[in-house]
């Protein structure tokens, strides 16, 4: 139409079919890609949490913590980090099997994370070792955090509520503080 100003209608109805054969198409590539993000999503989220106990995952854990160290860095203020460890786990997995163990683990970080502050982070990075990173905290002040966390866990009743046998638990805590000046 545009080159001769002249409307054949059999060029409109030819077009016709090749324009739903495009749109089928472009629906097609927009699903695909719907599906490709979401799954990128699954696997950015797969690869951040500890699939076990939802807190994050070895790797986003020491990327988390270089980003921290750095911005410690440039503002001048402290970050500490505890290092948290079950004791005897072995012989809760040997005493009552895996299964429980597992939950001692989940029921073990629900309530860590219920003592930590929003801008805090909690991972996992061994079979029952923790890391919990406390950005613009002091030495003092992550001492008072490690000691509540270690009485918050030793004076819970019972982590495994599938048991009717309490398990309870202890665990040790290190700390180690970045202070610049």
């Amino acid at each position: 139409i545009l080159e001769t100003n002249h409307f054949n209608i059999s060029d409109a109805i030819l077009s016709l079919p090749i324009s739903g054969s495009l749109l089928v198409g472009v629906i097609g590539i927009h699903r695909l890609m719907s599906r490709i993000n979401s799954g990128n999503e699954l696997l950015t989220a797969l690869s951040q949490l500890d699939p076990l106990t939802q807190c994050l995952s070895r790797t986003e854990c020491l990327y988390r913590l270089n980003n921290e160290i750095k911005r410690s860095n440039r503002s001048f203020k402290p970050l500490s980090i505890l290092e948290i460890d079950i004791d005897h786990f072995k012989l809760i997995n040997d005493e009552h099997g895996h299964a429980i163990g597992d939950e001692v683990l989940c029921s073990l970080t629900r309530h860590i994370k219920n003592l930590l502050r929003a801008n805090d982070h909690l991972g996992r990075t061994g079979g029952e070792e923790f890391v919990v990173i406390l950005p613009e905290t002091d030495q003092a002040s992550a001492s008072v955090i490690a000691e509540r966390i270690r009485k918050e866990i030793e004076h819970v009743s019972n982590f495994a509520k599938s048991r009717t046998k309490s398990v309870r638990l202890t665990i040790s805590v290190g700390i180690a503080t970045l202070t610049l000046s």
